[in-house]
């Protein structure tokens, strides 16, 4: 079966199509007899005949490694003296696929898991995660305007404790979105990309009218011209973000995890609208029922719902503090001022009793040692722990049931401000004629 013609050489790889065993590629080099010139080889019947397969390919690069892709027939891998190359003819034409791997010698290629694993000569080994994109990519979809790639199976694995020295990088956690654009978003074609539960229930969204609130969800969805990459942590909508909170460890600004299913994405970009499926799997490692799922996320479900209420609240009553200084300016000189200055002063107290009670002052790691957590990182805390088991343990349970009555007592307190002790201001203020104080949702800080 050696291909005739060629001098004697050497081959490092010989690659059988995991699509057709008559179909066979090889890695032939000369390098070593001072010929550079590229020899990539295939046959397509069992080695009778071969055919060189170099087209784009610069001169100069000795082939050392050429793989197909187990998934997409035609779909091929090489790596050369000074990188990769990517064929997605069967090899009929090749261009250059290195991205940010370095001048290199690529050694090996193994495609894994839907990853693509590269052995260098001096380098150390390099992954490229997910090659859904690649496996999706054709001619119509190279030249649309506009297109949003088939996620790959998402996995839920457990947080990370940080890295070790010397350890190789991650790929990102979560879902996987790749998008293609034909041009950059812009006011006449703004884009929003929607992640929605298997009700058809928006459970996330990113970009333009964005109804995240907390700090995971960007202002904006960063999409450029070109291909894009985006990850889901696969987290909902997060709780109502309180201006100049910093969230120590975690802290309350995260939506809860989602539970295995099928979900979808939704993109939305000027007047064109594309959905793909994709399903979320638990982690292999972890066996639970989906009774035991079901009652986790329940509980996750309700501590992110508390986290909020209670951030919804303390934006309510800190916009009532704020109202009340103002009227209290503005009735200085009006004869009942004394009065509504006294009255705006018990608010403004109970206002800033409460404050603290709802939510944590840490603004860095120390200050945990200054400061009693808010109810609201404890809830947090709560998640965190609940996040950390597999199942939903008593402690977690009772726990909750704690914070809850605790939470109730504030609830009364605050229900105290914003009727009985607003509404006997507001009542001065008429008198005064004056304008009163409107207890409405502020709009959150991003």
């Amino acid at each position: 079966v050696t291909p005739a013609g060629l001098a004697v050489g050497l081959s490092n790889e010989l690659e059988v199509s995991p699509h057709d065993p008559g179909t066979v590629y090889l890695a032939f080099r000369l390098d070593r007899r001072g010929d550079y010139t590229p020899y990539p080889m295939k046959s397509t019947d069992y080695g009778r005949s071969w055919t060189r397969i170099s087209t784009g390919m610069r001169e100069g690069e000795p082939v050392r490694v050429i793989r197909e892709d187990p998934e997409r027939k035609g779909l091929l891998y090489a790596g050369t003296e000074t990188g990769a190359y990517l064929s997605f003819d069967g090899g009929a034409h090749w261009q250059p696929f290195s991205q940010n791997l370095p001048n290199v010698p690529v050694t090996g290629l193994d495609v894994r898991h839907g990853n693509l694993y590269a052995s260098t000569e001096g380098r150390a080994f390099w992954a490229l995660d997910d090659l859904s994109a690649v496996r999706q990519m054709n001619a119509d979809v190279a030249k649309a305007a506009v297109h949003l790639f088939t996620p790959r199976e998402a996995m839920l694995v457990p947080g990370t404790q940080g890295r070790s020295t010397g350890a190789g990088t991650n790929p990102a956690p979560g879902a996987n979105i790749f998008i293609t654009l034909s041009a950059a978003p812009d006011s006449a074609n703004a884009a929003t990309l929607e992640f929605l539960d298997a009700r058809g229930v928006v459970i996330r969204r990113f970009g333009k009218g964005a109804i995240g609130k907390g700090v995971a969800t960007p202002a904006a969805l960063p999409l450029k011209a070109g291909l894009n990459a985006f990850q889901w942590d696969l987290r909902s909508e997060s709780p109502a973000k309180l201006p100049g909170n910093v969230n120590i460890w975690g802290g309350p600004g995260a939506g809860y995890l989602v539970t295995p299913g099928t979900y979808q994405v939704r993109l939305t970009f000027g007047t064109t609208v594309q959905t793909r499926s994709f399903t979320v799997v638990q982690d292999p490692r972890i066996s639970t029922s989906a009774a035991e799922i079901a009652a986790r996320d329940a509980m996750a479900r309700a501590i992110v719902a508390r986290v909020d209420e209670i951030h919804e609240s303390l934006l309510r009553i800190r916009d009532v503090k704020s109202q009340v200084a103002g009227y209290v300016e503005k009735a200085k000189d009006v004869p009942t001022g004394k009065q509504i200055a006294e009255k705006g002063k018990g608010i403004t107290t109970a206002v800033d009793s409460l404050d603290p009670r709802l939510s944590t002052k840490a603004a860095n790691g120390q200050d945990v040692i200054n400061f009693r957590n808010g109810i609201n990182a404890q809830y947090a805390f709560l998640l965190g722990n609940l996040e950390g088991n597999e199942v939903l343990t008593q402690p977690v349970r009772d726990r909750f049931a704690e914070l809850e009555k605790l939470w109730a007592t504030m609830q009364q307190r605050i229900s105290d401000v914003e009727t009985k002790q607003v509404d006997e201001f507001n009542a001065l203020l008429k008198a005064a004629q004056l304008n009163g104080v409107i207890i409405t949702k502020p709009k959150v800080a991003m």
